[in-house]
């Protein structure tokens, strides 16, 4: 009996989220990676408006919401554009061995199980205008990084999010909570949840919804289905080539040294975390751009080695 009212409150949810998230965004509304470093700073400065705005972090001197993570070349920036304005941002994170995932400092043991099983990647930065919550803008921008996630054979999607509608959201897009609340390692006062979306099993797992709901259809299953897949233009047979395309100009937007000198060296990152992230975080820059951005900087940092 519990499990049947939890199935139906899911569903009752599921309806709620199809309303206000589902759907095609409205047509003045594009989805894409950040491609330029004006677009990428764009981004990290609306990220840290809107964190700051609730409280998630303290303002930078930069303007600039900035992590070890956000620097790499590797990783990717998406936007939601309304003409030439960013209005949403959604990060994709790859993990690797001597940077990791963001979201292991606060969920260690977590994130360790899941490496034991396949491979994982992490989706943050999620920041939203006021005024830019309409029907399918968001989850239109979240097939971005599930598309990266799907072409790079990632076994897990993680995310660190606030538990009641931010949770909820991502429990609507197949993803299952893994762990218990807790305050994540740079803000004591907040509180998070981890997100998991095991994309191996991402089909069968849309099939078993309403299986475990005891219902006869399938509707749940086959909305999300159309959403993630059928429906999502990044998936057809050419989509590596739009990805790839994505990767290149991005990969151009790295070479700059006015960007690499904003994000690594007037960041502040070198403060805040150990020696050995900074020299990661160097590691990913092309070492001339690095050179060239260290010298336009004010600040003055050990030698390249």
């Amino acid at each position: 009996m519990q499990q049947t009212k939890e199935g139906n409150r899911k569903t009752r949810r599921l309806k709620f989220f199809k309303k206000k998230f589902f759907g095609p965004p409205p047509p003045e509304i594009t989805t894409r990676r950040a491609l330029t470093p004006q677009e990428i700073s764009n981004a990290l400065r609306l990220v840290h408006d809107v964190y700051v705005k609730n409280g998630y972090i303290t303002p930078t001197r930069t303007g600039l919401k900035v992590t070890p993570w956000d620097t790499d070349p590797n990783s990717a920036t998406f936007i939601a554009l309304k003409g030439s304005e960013i209005t949403n941002v959604l990060g994709y994170i790859p993990d690797s061995t001597d940077l990791g995932l963001p979201a292991e400092r606060t969920f260690p043991h977590e994130i360790a199980t899941l490496r034991q099983k396949g491979t994982a990647c992490e989706f943050t930065n999620l920041a939203v205008t006021n005024g830019a919550q309409e029907a399918g803008v968001l989850t239109e921008l979240m097939k971005c990084p599930f598309s990266y996630a799907h072409l790079q054979n990632y076994r897990y999607v993680v995310g660190m999010v606030s538990p009641g509608i931010q949770e909820e959201f991502y429990a609507a897009n197949t993803f299952t909570r893994q762990g218990p609340i807790k305050a994540p390692y740079n803000n004591p006062d907040d509180k998070v949840v981890l997100m998991v979306l095991d994309l191996k099993n991402l089909e069968q797992r849309l099939v078993q919804i309403d299986r475990k709901r005891r219902r006869k259809g399938g509707e749940d299953a086959v909305f999300l289905q159309e959403h993630w897949y059928e429906k999502n233009t990044l998936l057809r047979k050419d989509y590596p080539t739009t990805l790839q395309r994505w990767e290149d100009q991005a990969r151009t937007a790295y070479l700059d040294p006015a960007l690499c000198k904003a994000l690594v060296f007037e960041s502040g990152i070198e403060e805040k975390y150990d020696p050995s992230i900074f020299k990661a975080v160097k590691s990913r820059w092309d070492q001339e751009v690095l050179r060239t951005a260290e010298s336009l900087s004010e600040k003055v940092t050990e030698p390249i080695s």
